[in-house]
């Protein structure tokens, strides 16, 4: 994918943006729309380990420049 916008744009640094934009966490509401409580449980471990996911990405993203 990122080839292409390589192609069309090749001055742009899309890479970086695609990679953040599949980096990004699930919205925390999710939870509260489920009915069962293991669940909610589990979506609420889920998007936790997310959110810790997209923080190591985002200082690795920093840390590369």
């Amino acid at each position: 994918m990122t080839v292409l916008f390589h192609m069309a744009w090749p001055e742009a640094q899309w890479d970086r943006a695609v990679i953040l934009m599949f980096l990004l966490r699930p919205p925390y509401v999710l939870p509260v729309f489920s009915g069962d409580e293991k669940q909610r449980v589990y979506l609420s471990s889920v998007l936790s380990l997310s959110t810790l996911i997209t923080l190591a990405g985002f200082v690795a993203l920093a840390a590369v420049g």
